[in-house]
Parts: C-alpha cells; sequence; structure tokens
C-alpha cells in the first residue's frame, strides 16, 4: 500500500482497501485503543480513517494486563501500522511481539516502547 498523503476520494478508497486488508487483531486494536469503540471489527467513520493515516503521530497499546490498559487482547504483530508514516511516538506493552523489522520503514519515530 501506498503511503496516504492527504484526503481526496482517492486516498480514502485506499484507506478502506487498507482497513479491509488489515488482520481482526489490528482492527480490533484501533477500534479500542483509537477511536474507544470497542472490540468491535466494523470500519471506522471516514474521517476518522483518514485522520488514523494521515494526522495521528502518537500510538499507544496496552494489552489487557498492563499498567492502563486499552486493549482486550496481546498484539502479535506490528504488520497493521504499515502506512503510520508520520508515527513520532509509538508505545506497545503486554503484547506477544518479539521483532520490529516490520516498522523499518518508519522513519519519524522518535520514541519506541516496548514493555513485555
Amino acid at each position: 500500500m501506498d503511503f496516504i498523503m492527504k484526503d481526496t476520494p482517492e486516498a480514502l478508497l485506499m484507506a478502506k482497501k487498507w482497513w479491509e486488508s488489515l488482520e481482526m487483531q489490528w482492527k480490533m486494536a484501533y477500534n479500542e485503543a483509537v477511536f474507544g469503540a470497542g472490540t468491535s471489527l466494523e470500519s471506522p467513520k471516514d474521517d476518522q480513517l483518514m485522520s488514523l493515516l494521515t494526522n495521528i503521530t502518537v500510538l499507544r497499546f496496552a494489552g489487557p494486563t498492563a499498567y492502563n490498559p486499552n486493549l482486550s487482547i496481546k498484539l502479535t504483530n506490528l504488520s497493521g501500522l504499515f502506512p503510520m508514516h508520520h508515527l513520532t511516538y509509538l508505545s506497545f506493552s503486554d503484547s506477544l511481539i518479539t521483532a520490529i523489522q516490520e516498522i523499518k520503514h518508519l522513519t519519524k519515530i522518535e520514541h519506541l516502547f516496548n514493555q513485555q
């Protein structure tokens, strides 16, 4: 998937295709931690989806036994972060993530926090 840089009708179509291709764990993670929609697998509203892909610079995913959890699941990989080229801060805790190669292209990250 190409990076989505701006909010256009074409970009929205790309964003929707990206969402549909996400693993179930990532749909749940975004719905719980970012959109506050619980464990839903439903697609977010168009404006929420575009904001996620074009504006959000900070993401925190804290699994069920982490301090102040915002997820009911433990993430197993970082594949759902592929288009998040604008991230500057990423935190994940109480996860099953063991490698970060999947996000090596996210060159704007200044702070990366991982706590098992």
